[in-house]
């Protein structure tokens, strides 16, 4: 009898070890394991730690470094700092801020360890930063060839940025590096669906949002926002939910995936780092689009994005049997040996534009035609 309780109590400290509470529990992963079931992965993070620049605990270590994944500082005029990352109040703080004499932005950049490999679905969720900065979460491959962004926007309240400010960004890019060369799958190269919005909203920036993706294998992606589907991109065709919720569908004659086979015919099939960072593009530094002094100014309260957890599954057997299994073996062990105890009490590319008024407004969608949204990657890097 005693034997038997030692076991019980070890399968319930197993089971609770297993499903120890995080900040997205209860919160449904909207698509199906293509093989197996999802696996949380151990670069789940809640933020539910204090950390900072000067004082990374080993919750922050084990998981992430606070900068870019090689000696990368940033475009434009971004140079990402340490010190402009920190977590407090169970949120990651990804801070922005002028340097007071020369023209540098310096940024908050944190990217993963290790790196992952689809069958994937991960989801973030996150508090944008008015400051029209990109606010962004994303992955790329070590050697700088192959990108997947989660999301990029644009948030600002300022007259004249309403067309980014009401839209996300949702793409991926597969690069040659020397010389430079990148496709991204936009309306220019016949495939739709990159700027998500809907009509009748003016922003994203006032609501706390979840955005996933789901790297099913190296030809296709899938985009949900707030738990909902709202974009597919696949080889030989693409979909996607329109501004006014209808779903779009179209077929290419050609790979949207790798339009011009830079990947030479292996699609996105490299294992990659995941960053989340703040930064100044290129493409809007040649608009002449940078945010404000007042914008990046601590008191104003529009410099800091915040991220309130990120999940990563990967699609595995089961693996949950395997460890209680092992579990019950070790009490078992123990229970052998230890004579009678006492019983124990047990104690979460841009669409067409339709009339856009404002001046700045034009002025962007018509470099965006032009630009690749795509400057978080320089065209030299040292991997």
């Amino acid at each position: 009898m005693q034997m038997k309780k030692i076991i019980v109590l070890g399968l319930v400290l197993g089971l609770s070890i297993l499903a120890k509470a995080h900040d997205w529990d209860g919160i449904d992963i909207p698509v199906a394991a293509p093989v197996g079931s999802w696996q949380l992965q151990s670069i789940s993070d809640d933020f539910d730690y204090i950390s900072s620049g000067g004082n990374r605990p080993t919750e922050f270590t084990d998981r992430w470094n606070d900068a870019y994944v090689n000696s990368y500082t940033g475009p434009s005029c971004t140079s990402f700092h340490r010190d402009h990352t920190w977590t407090s109040g169970g949120l990651l703080n990804v801070h922005a801020n002028w340097d007071p004499v020369y023209n540098i932005i310096y940024a908050g950049c944190i990217s993963s360890k290790a790196t992952f490999i689809y069958p994937l679905y991960m989801e973030v969720k996150v508090k944008l930063a008015d400051n029209t900065l990109a606010n962004n979460v994303w992955m790329i491959s070590t050697d700088q060839t192959q990108e997947i962004d989660l999301i990029e926007s644009y948030p600002s309240s300022h007259t004249g940025q309403e067309w980014l400010d009401q839209r996300l960004h949702l793409s991926h890019h597969v690069f040659v590096r020397s010389p430079f060369q990148d496709y991204q799958p936009r309306d220019e190269e016949g495939v739709y669906g990159t700027w998500y919005w809907e009509q009748g909203r003016s922003n994203w920036r006032e609501d706390w949002i979840r955005i996933g993706v789901y790297w099913r294998d190296p030809w296709h992606l899938e985009y949900y926002l707030n738990g909902q589907w709202v974009r597919t991109l696949e080889k030989n065709s693409h979909s996607y939910r329109d501004e006014n919720g209808n779903v779009v569908t179209k077929t290419t004659s050609f790979d949207a995936i790798d339009k011009y086979n830079y990947t030479a015919g292996t699609g996105l099939s490299k294992p990659e780092h995941i960053i989340i960072n703040l930064e100044q593009q290129s493409w809007l530094s040649a608009l002449n689009v940078y945010p404000t002094r007042e914008d990046l100014t601590d008191s104003n309260n529009r410099n800091i994005y915040y991220v309130d957890w990120i999940r990563v599954y990967h699609a595995e057997g089961s693996s949950v049997v395997v460890v209680v299994v092992v579990v019950v073996v070790v009490v078992v062990v123990v229970a052998q040996v230890v004579p009678a105890v006492p019983a124990v009490q047990a104690v979460p590319a841009v669409p067409a534009v339709q009339a856009v008024q404002a001046v700045q407004a034009v002025q962007v969608v018509q470099v965006v035609q032009v630009v690749q949204v795509a400057e978080e990657v320089p065209v030299v890097v040292d991997p």
